[in-house]
C-alpha cells in the first residue's frame, strides 16, 4: 500500500473507531469500542502497513495503549475524569475509552509520521486536540468533566505522551 493510502486508511480507522467507541459508551454499548478497536488494529496490522512493520506495530499498540490507559487511570483517581456507572471498566476507566488508547498508536508511523521531527508541534497539537476530543465525548454524554480547568490537565498529559510516543516509535524513512 502506498504511504498516502496508508495515511488515509489509518486516519479513517481512527476516526470511525473514535465515534464507535464514544457513541457506544454513551449508549451503554460497552463492547462496541473494544470490538471496533480490535478489528481496526487487525486491519491496520494485516493490510495497511508493510509486513516488515507488523511486529513493531503490535508492540506499539500494546505499549502505548497501556501507557495511555495508565494515564487515564490516574486522571480518574485524581477526579479529572468521571464516568456514570460505566460497564466494563479497567481500574475505573471504561473499556470504550481504554480501547481508544490502543487504537491511537496505529497512526504514529502513518498519518502522524510528519510529526516525528516536529515534536513541539506534536505537543501543541496534543495539548489543544486532546481536550477537544474529551470535550466532544462530554457533549455526546459519554463522560463527565466538572471543571473546565480539567482540560488543561488532559492537554498537559497528552502534550507529554504524544511527543514521547512518537520518539519511541519512529521508523526509519522508507526507501
Amino acid at each position: 500500500m502506498k504511504p498516502l493510502h496508508r495515511n488515509l486508511a489509518d486516519f479513517a480507522l481512527l476516526q470511525i473507531g473514535w465515534f464507535a467507541a464514544v457513541l457506544g459508551g454513551a449508549a451503554g454499548v460497552a463492547w462496541l469500542g473494544p470490538l471496533t478497536a480490535a478489528l481496526f488494529i487487525a486491519i491496520h496490522v494485516r493490510w495497511v502497513v508493510p509486513a516488515a512493520w507488523r511486529r513493531d506495530e503490535l508492540r506499539n499498540v500494546l505499549v502505548w495503549g497501556t501507557v495511555g490507559c495508565v494515564l487515564d487511570v490516574g486522571q480518574v483517581a485524581f477526579g479529572v475524569l468521571r464516568f456514570e456507572d460505566p460497564a466494563w471498566t479497567i481500574a475505573g476507566v471504561p473499556a470504550w475509552l481504554a480501547s481508544l488508547w490502543f487504537l491511537f498508536p496505529i497512526c504514529f508511523n502513518t498519518c502522524f509520521a510528519w510529526l516525528h521531527r516536529r515534536l513541539a508541534v506534536a505537543a501543541l497539537l496534543a495539548f489543544v486536540g486532546a481536550p477537544l476530543s474529551y470535550q466532544a465525548g462530554v457533549a455526546l454524554e459519554a463522560l463527565t468533566v466538572d471543571d473546565s480547568l480539567v482540560f488543561g490537565a488532559l492537554g498537559g498529559a497528552w502534550a507529554i505522551y504524544l511527543p514521547v510516543a512518537l520518539v519511541m516509535t519512529r521508523r526509519p524513512p522508507e526507501d
